[in-house]
């Protein structure tokens, strides 16, 4: 009988969590479920541009032009790491706090911009004095420039107050505009090996347009100036230590692609790059779910609203559960087609290195929701930081023996460890921190997911032994396996299985 109360009373909460709609007068009335479903699809189509170019793009620049690009983008992200000093993060959480007072948030906003645009500036100093000093480099200085806008464009485009004001409507709209047209840029200018620069253009045009559009449009929320009092104390100790986990972070993220650029050259870079690719696509659509949650959650305990908010953080990490483990059981049972598919059978050798980072994608996945939905808005940016600088010195260590020995596949080993060092810390973080919230996960659902999962190995096994064309095979993996763990899920009585069909009905009959 109590099972059966608990299980009504977990379906309640699942689609609260569909169909929940917040009170807050700044924001409005926006389903959560929602703003999910829009950044999810935003991140997709940002996605669909390099999924759909990619194969095209590998085929015309090749493998090593492939690695110049990303090896140069690297050495970028340094600084532009630098020029972000995670403003953005402890703009959302804080700002969230503040929106309902717009004078208040005006004032915020204004510091938080200022401070941006100055560390912007110094990192791009520091910037051209490391490309004229490290002589390595000279030899990428045109691709370098040319990405180097992008240590400068995220200042002015003030990302964050969108999320905070959850207006995920506008960014989704801009981004399908400005990838659409970079899409068309992109086949029409790109045509051979030498064209690489333009390729190097079009991907950072891209991201500086919707920068732009973002600065135009801040006028519906505020009026976004520079302040001569940017109120940098205040803000400062909470900023370096988000940057502090935001530069360890691109440490073991960014480290590989650079060490293994030095250590073994452009071509592995680009083997890497293959499987790094569709590793970010799958880690960016999943992400992007759970990063829309920070202000309501945040807002939720800036009110002493704990029990809402364990109630929308468990309802969360049941469905990335659902979500997340049949996805990384899919990518490593068809690893050679998507490759072969998305960058071509020269690119085949990166196989091993995808299937080692679609595993390393669960404890990646539980790490965003940790930091994001637990240990963010709970203010406790120090373990996170903690997490990541123990990770990042894991990663580099392991990298200078890894790579030589076992070059792409040896960096994609390091990142592995590095994400699960993470999770781990922030799990154990969370439990070991005073909060007054509680993660629930379902058991019976899990068992549900675990077998479905099962079915889909089984199922992929069978069609590699009918031995089918690459793309037949793929398709009917992907068909088959989708289907196949729906249906078991429904068939075990998983309950969001259960909400989500629900759901549908309930918006057809209407």
């Amino acid at each position: 009988m109590l099972k059966g109360k608990l299980e009504t009373r977990e379906l309640k909460v699942m689609m609260k969590f569909i169909c929940w709609e917040g009170s807050d007068a700044a924001v409005g009335k926006k389903s959560l479920a929602k703003n999910a479903i829009l950044n999810m699809f935003r991140t997709l189509m940002s996605m669909i541009f390099p999924l759909i170019t990619y194969p095209y793009v590998t085929r015309v620049l090749q493998v090593e032009n492939i690695g110049k690009i990303n090896f140069s983008g690297s050495v970028v992200s340094y600084f532009s790491l630098i020029a972000g000093l995670g403003i953005g993060t402890y703009a959302i959480r804080e700002g969230a706090a503040l929106r309902q007072d717009k004078r208040k948030f005006e004032i915020f906003s204004n510091e938080i911009f200022t401070i941006n645009v100055i560390s912007s500036v110094v990192s791009y100093g520091l910037f051209l004095c490391t490309l004229f000093f490290v002589i390595d480099l000279h030899s990428y200085i045109p691709l370098i420039l040319i990405q180097s806008i992008g240590i400068i464009a995220p200042a002015i485009g003030v990302e964050w107050l969108y999320s905070v004001y959850e207006d995920y409507e506008y960014i989704t709209i801009r981004s399908i505009v400005v990838q659409l047209v970079s899409m068309v840029l992109l086949f029409i200018l790109v045509h051979n090996q030498s064209d690489y620069s333009l390729y190097a253009g079009i991907t950072v045009f891209s991201s500086t347009a919707a920068y732009l559009f973002n600065f135009f449009h801040s006028k519906k929320y505020i009026k976004l100036r520079l302040t001569g009092s940017p109120n940098i104390k205040k803000h400062i100790k909470s900023i370096i230590v988000i940057f502090a986990m935001s530069v360890a972070t691109t440490i073991y993220v960014n480290s590989d692609t650079t060490m293994l650029g030095f250590m073994a050259g452009d071509y592995y870079v680009g083997l890497y790059n293959a499987a790094t690719k569709i590793y970010t696509v799958l880690k960016s659509l999943m992400a992007a779910c759970i990063l829309v949650s920070l202000p309501r959650l945040s807002n939720y305990l800036a009110l002493g609203k704990y029990d809402e908010y364990s109630e929308k953080a468990s309802s969360i990490l049941n469905i990335f559960f659902t979500l997340l483990l049949p996805i990384v059981v899919g990518v490593f049972m068809t690893a050679p087609q998507i490759i072969s598919i998305l960058a071509g059978k020269s690119f085949l050798d990166a196989t091993i290195s995808l299937r080692i980072l679609c595993i390393s994608l669960f404890f990646s996945i539980i790490a965003v929701y940790m930091t994001n939905v637990v240990l963010l808005p709970l203010k406790e940016e120090k373990q996170i930081m903690y997490a990541t600088f123990a990770s990042a010195i894991i990663n580099l260590l392991l990298n200078f023996a890894f790579i030589p020995l076992w070059k792409q596949t040896g960096a994609a080993i390091t990142t592995a460890v590095a994400e699960v060092v993470v999770m781990i810390w922030q799990v154990y973080a969370y439990r070991n921190t005073e909060h007054n919230i509680e993660l629930r996960l379902n058991k019976k659902n899990l068992r549900a997911v675990f077998i479905g999962c099962c079915v889909i190995v089984l199922l992929c096994i069978c069609t590699d032994a009918l031995h089918a064309k690459l793309v037949v095979s793929f398709f009917t993996k992907v068909f088959l396996s989708i289907i196949s763990y729906i249906v078991i899920l429904v068939d075990l009585k998983h309950t969001i299985a259960l909400n989500g069909i629900e759901f549908i009905k309930n918006r057809l009959k209407r």
